[in-house]
């Protein structure tokens, strides 16, 4: 196309706009620090040869780019000049990013620039990196990103000059990026303007080629040339969604961001030794610049090692990788131990069709004539009967043709139908538990693992038993599965080399078997032992069905099994037992409360005409909520008080016994022991004539006479605290993995009592040194935990090694060959602590290691719904597969996870969204979880999951979060149950609904038709069922110190707002929550009696001006702000915000009485979480505000890590420190899960035995 007639780089992004004919552009040169941009070109002679150039292996196009057109235009220009919010997920541009910089989409662009003097012409991305290169501009179509209303309407923009560029070449997806004067850009790689698609697809293959050898050769460190191109033939698509050309691996380009990109990693040193990687380069491989230690930038190192391009390859053991690897991608994992050996096709095709043939041969069985029944004895329940050919026993495992109720159409044997369906997809399996002589069979329903939550990620040979049975007719067994019954514990040594349905297939023989019960309701997996299994052991048919013995249990008064001391109620159904002198919190028809009433039982009456108890309670009322309650009384939640009210109400009204003492008003620090048991714990004090007194000096001391409590009770109760006492000096050793402040596992401890914080790993030094202010004794990893990983794991061989050679020195004296320890992020002259003991495990048996609880909160960015860009295969959602790999090195008894509710929706072998967004569609729905959970099984752990919110636990919070927990299947080892809401969370209008699992649908017992049910872990419905009311902002800070911005704090923005200690108000706390915040650190004597981190952001004096114009009012925000005041991305009439109806939430200020919002990493008025402004102050919340919010107690202080070359000022510290709270779990929530793990340990002991040792 002739120069002069082509269209240029502006005509293809601004094709709308008035030509201005032979207009040159007169744009003056700017001055681009270390871009030689104040420099012209220099004059060369044709043929002259740049030595220069060579010497500093930099790049030069010896001719003139292809497809390279003049510009002859005048350029428009759009204003960009507005206050730019800062939005989260951006890439790293692998540069100095100046802070404050927006992150925009750019789409329909190009890039051009003067080259040789010549007119702008269109130029790639790869010009900036020749010695003098030309002053790159780029224009197109931009849309602002946004934290308030997520996508304004795009603009066509001439963006200025472009100061650097970025690629990741780390990650499966490729991701471009520049970055200019005003703001970064990332680039939709298919979205290029029509004309500049060429150059730009050269680009586009060349860094995408680079991207796929660098991800390849860090997991291949021995791979050929020859073997990366046979990798490629997986059909890799480019972003531009064509296949890549085995001719770009000859272009110039693609050698140069190669180098580029291998000199950007973390590990480009051992990337470079890679044969495949040395062959592409050839003698271009000495232009690799290799970095050492000591030229890691001694600045923000916070920042620096979460990215993941400095991080390390996803470590693995043999067994996690096992299962997940045909779900992920192989390229980030390494491997620890042995590869695993993979099934090969053969195999795979042999398997189905030995399957369809058994499917076959049962068809074929269906469908004979009625089949004679023979029985071995007359009994009225036999052990045996024969069905045709088939001998049946109790206890088998049977296959049985469903009824036509569920099945109506029945398929016939040589149906195409049958291709890939099992056994399972048509025939019920159950477990015979007796027979009768009439010809039924009385089974136990079982499910194949692909009917449970699992679904696809199911074990082939696995059944899971159900609280579920049937009575058939006997003529409707089709045949038998060869099965067996583990009871015992697997064999942890064997799982290392096999899975469990390796274990069980002896000699290739397709055995079926079972360990775990299947709970449909909450979808939870649990061990077969239990007491109902015991209760029914030894007994006879019919009552010899664990599943039944619910429904056979009914309501009498004179069983003295159900009532030992007489008067009481039972409800067997949901194991609850009362008597006369218990307490009961129950659902109070007459009171107009939000939360339930306490009540006391005086006396009880069978009522058999309705089948059930009335119960004759008298009213326990609560201080709190007096409105004579003096102005200096504390509002304590568990402050009750005796009244001379009484209520008659049904048994089903009954919620649940607590536990109440009577305080004589001097040890508070027996009181505030008994207290910090349990949330059921009341004290009174004091007695009422009524619930709602005139005068608070209407109270008298409660009398001995009125004050009785039911004995067996009591010292049940007396013997459970005795029992907690007695394990206190054998707490478990828990780890904090992916620690960030420890508040995760601190808080189980806190409420576990019998477990304690010993280990953390933590990437961030920040945070590190943040545990260790707070736990001194605790070993601290400030490494990534796929370093630290390794490192455990060679530690373990090489005490294994240690012990086959010096088989009669104890453990402590072996003469181990250590290997070289990782180095302390924080202090690389220190060495991170030493393993805790691990494991040992062998096919004759073995013993735990030191770490007895593992806590994870794994990364949550890659799941989070305030990411707006989600990649196809980001590094930290495969650190799931760290987080399991931890717990099969460890095997502990216990393991917590927490994640955020998008967790749920993380999709296996997911793809990006075709139209540009980064998003993930497609592949495995709730594929993460279902990975958990089988790969948690297959370790031979009991599994229960679901939401908490942390609002119903006391937390001043509106954070709802994904947990997991799961219990080694140890004998009788109790999983512990999630913990029920006790405080009533009032959410307000205009609160969005979030992701659920309340809503997340998993199948229950699927047929071929596919039925499906919504699981319900946790009870949602607090209104009248619940102990308290919600802790809200008011009784959550108002002791804390109160002050607003001045103009002052303008003057100096490199000091936080406020002051670092602060003496407490004198009126002191007002509420349970406060008193609590204030008590002393364990260990200390005394209380503090000043408060630390009492300041908040230093704002701008434009910022500030709207914090002063927002009105002190629940809900008031930006709307409120005068014209002057008014900013482009929420208030302009034509941004997306308008148009969504001018969305709430910049510069928000919430009520007194509601919740926190979450709290998360990035606070500021208009960060995604903006409803920051405080309730009755002029500013932002400050640091202990946002702790006392995350129930973090105000003995937690906070460290941000300056290395000696850090030049940032002291106000970046809040930003540091709201991070390490953003990040952190709520003190209540671990609380909660601590009294279950409580529960859970106590209930797992044998007592008896216990008393012996």
């Amino acid at each position: 196309m002739p120069f002069g007639n082509a269209p240029s780089a502006l005509d293809v992004t601004f094709n709308s706009l008035p030509i201005a004919a032979q207009a040159p552009l007169s744009a003056p040169r700017e001055q681009v620090s270390g871009l030689h941009a104040d420099k012209p070109p220099p004059k060369r002679k044709q043929g002259q040869e740049d030595n220069e150039r060579v010497a500093r292996r930099r790049v030069e196009y010896e001719e003139e780019p292809d497809d390279a057109y003049t510009l002859k235009y005048t350029r428009p220009y759009i204003s960009q000049d507005d206050e730019p919010p800062i939005a989260e997920g951006a890439i790293d541009f692998g540069c100095e990013v100046a802070e404050g910089k927006p992150l925009r989409k750019l789409q329909d662009f190009s890039i051009h620039g003067r080259f040789r003097n010549r007119d702008e012409i269109l130029l790639p991305l790869t010009m900036l990196d020749i010695q003098n290169p030309p002053v790159l501009r780029a224009s197109g179509l931009v849309s602002h990103e946004s934290n308030v209303c997520r996508l304004c309407k795009p603009e066509r923009v001439d963006l200025g000059v472009i100061q650097s560029y970025a690629c990741t070449f780390d990650k499966i997806d490729l991701f471009i990026g520049f970055e200019t004067a005003d703001a970064r850009y990332w680039v939709i790689p298919d979205k290029a303007a029509n004309q500049y698609k060429p150059i730009w697809k050269r680009f586009v293959h060349c860094a995408f080629a680079c991207l796929r050898i660098i991800v390849w050769a860090g997991a291949n460190p021995r791979g050929q040339r020859s073997e990366f191109f046979e990798y490629l033939k997986a059909s890799f698509k480019t972003p531009l969604g064509d296949v890549l050309d085995m001719a770009t691996f000859e272009d110039k380009a693609f050698v140069n961001l190669l180098v580029k990109g291998l000199s950007q990693h973390k590990n480009e040193e051992s990337l470079s030794k890679v044969p495949a990687v040395r062959e592409l380069l050839g003698e271009n491989i000495h232009r690799v610049r290799f970095r050492t230690r000591k030229e890691v930038p001694r600045t923000n190192l916070d920042a620096w090692y979460l990215d993941a391009l400095n991080q390390d390859l996803i470590a693995s053991t043999t067994l996690v990788h096992r299962i997940s690897r045909s779900w992920i991608d192989e390229s980030f994992i390494k491997i620890l131990g042995k590869a695993p050996r993979q099934e090969a096709p053969k195999d795979k095709s042999r398997k189905a069709r030995r399957e369809l043939d058994a499917l076959k041969a049962l068809v074929v069985e269906a469908k004979k004539q009625p089949k004679i029944l023979r029985y071995a004895t007359p009994e009225d329940y036999p052990d045996e009967v024969r069905v045709g050919d088939v001998d049946v026993h109790v206890g088998n495992v049977v296959l049985v043709k469903p009824g036509p109720d569920i099945l109506p159409i029945f398929p016939e044997p040589d149906d195409t139908v049958l291709e890939g369906k099992s056994r399972f997809d048509y025939f019920l399996v159950g477990c015979v538990r007796y027979i009768k002589s009439n010809g039924k069979i009385h089974l136990q329903v079982m499910k194949h693992g692909s009917f449970t939550v699992m679904e696809q990620l199911a074990g082939d040979r696995e059944l899971f038993l159900l609280e579920q049975c049937e009575e058939i007719n006997s003529k409707d067994i089709c045949g038998k599965l060869d099965f067996k019954w583990q009871d015992d514990k697997l064999d942890v040594h064997s799982m290392q080399e096999e899975t469990v349905d390796e274990i069980f297939a002896e000699n290739r023989v397709e055995k079926y078997f079972c360990r775990f019960k299947y709970v449909p309701q909450d979808a939870s997996f649990v061990t077969i032992k239990n007491a109902e299994d015991e209760a029914v052991k030894d007994q006879d048919a019919p009552n010899n069905c664990p599943a039944c013995l619910p429904q056979r249990r009914r309501i009498d008064p004179d069983n003295d099994d159900i009532l030992p001391s007489g008067n009481g109620f039972a409800i067997p159904g949901r194991k609850l037992v009362c008597h006369v002198g218990d307490f009961v919190l129950f659902r109070d028809a007459t009171s107009k409360s939000i939360v339930a009433s306490i009540g006391r039982v005086e006396r009880t009456e069978f009522l058999r005409t309705q089948g059930t108890y009335k119960v004759h309670l008298t009213v326990l009322g609560r201080t709190a909520f007096l409105e004579c309650l003096p102005a200096g009384q504390r509002k304590d939640e568990r402050h009750l008080f005796l009244s001379n009210v009484t209520r008659k109400v049904l048994a089903d009204k009954i919620i649940k016994k607590v536990h109440c003492m009577r305080y004589n008003g001097r040890d508070s620090e027996e009181r505030e022991e008994y207290l910090a048991l349990s949330p059921d714990h009341f004290f009174a004090q004091y007695k009422f004539h009524s619930i709602q007194p005139e005068s608070w000096d209407d109270r008298q001391r409660i009398p001995q006479i009125d004050w009785f409590e039911c004995e067996s009770c009591e010292a049940e109760h007396r013997q459970w605290r005795q029992k907690l006492e007695n394990m206190k000096p054998y707490s478990y050793q828990v780890l904090d993995l992916f620690g960030g402040i420890a508040a995760f596992a601190s808080g189980i401890a806190d409420g576990s009592k019998v477990s304690k914080l010993t280990h953390a790993i933590e990437i961030s030094p920040s945070a590190a040194k943040t545990i260790q202010k707070n736990y001194p004794g605790v070993q601290v990893s400030n490494q990534d935990a796929s370093t630290t990983l390794r490192y455990w794991k060679r530690y373990m061989k090489a005490r294994d090694v240690a012990r086959r050679d010096q088989p009669n020195v104890d453990e402590d004296d072996l003469d181990i060959e250590l290997p070289e320890a990782p180095r302390q992020i924080y202090n690389y002259d220190e060495d991170i602590p030493k393993p805790p003991r691990m494991p040992s495990f062998s096919a004759q048996g073995g013993e735990d290691g030191d770490i007895q609880v593992v806590v994870a909160g794994f990364p949550c960015q890659s799941h989070s719904s305030l990411n707006m860009y989600k990649e196809e295969s980001d590094k930290k959602s495969l650190l799931i597969l760290t987080t399991l790999s931890y717990v099969d090195l460890l095997r502990p008894r216990f393991v917590f996870f927490e994640n955020v509710p998008g967790f749920l929706q993380y999709q296996l072998d997911a793809y990006q969204d075709a139209n540009g967004q980064k998003q993930l569609v497609g592949a495995l729905e709730h594929g993460g979880l279902k990975l958990i959970i089988r790969i948690l099984l297959e370790m031979d752990y009991q599994v229960r999951f679901g939401l908490l919110h942390a609002a119903h636990y006391g937390a001043p919070q509106k954070r709802e979060r994904f947990f997991l927990i799961a219990a080694r299947r140890d004998g009788y080892a109790k999983l512990p149950d999630l913990p029920q809401p006790t405080h009533h969370w009032e959410k307000h209008p205009d609160d969005e609904e979030k992701v659920s699992l309340r809503t997340m649908k998993v199948p229950l017992l699927k047929d071929v038709n596919g039925s499906w049910r919504d699981i319900y872990p946790i009870d949602y419905k607090t209104r009248g069922n619940v102990l308290h009311k919600q802790v809200s902002i008011e009784a959550a800070i108002a002791d804390l110190p109160y002050f607003d911005y001045t103009p002052a704090i303008c003057d100096d923005m490199d000091v936080p707002f406020g002051q670092s200690r602060q003496d407490y108000p004198p009126n002191g706390p007002q509420t349970r929550f406060q008193y609590l915040a204030r008590q002393r650190k364990p260990g200390q004597n005394e209380a503090a009696v000043q408060v630390t981190k009492c300041y908040t952001r230093a704002l701008e004096a434009g910022r500030v001006q709207r914090v002063k114009e927002v009105p002190l009012g629940a809900r008031a925000d930006y709307r409120w702000f005068g014209r002057e005041s008014h900013i482009y991305m929420m208030n302009n009439p034509e941004s997306a915000n308008a148009r969504k109806g001018y969305s709430h939430g910049a510069y928000g200020r919430l009520g007194k009485n509601e919740v926190f919002n979450t709290i998360t990493t990035n606070i500021g008025p208009t960060a995604k979480q903006s409803w920051v402004l405080h309730p009755w102050c002029q500013r932002l919340y400050t640091v202990r505000e946002l702790a006392r919010a995350q129930g973090l107690p105000d003995w937690y202080t906070f460290e941000a890590f300056r290395a000696e070359d850090d030049t940032r000022s002291e106000a970046s510290k809040v930003l540091t420190y709201h991070t390490q709270i953003g990040n952190a779990v709520p003190w209540q929530v671990a609380q909660a899960l601590g009294y279950s793990l409580t529960d859970s340990i106590l209930e797992s002991i044998d007592w008896d035995a216990w008393g012996e040792l």
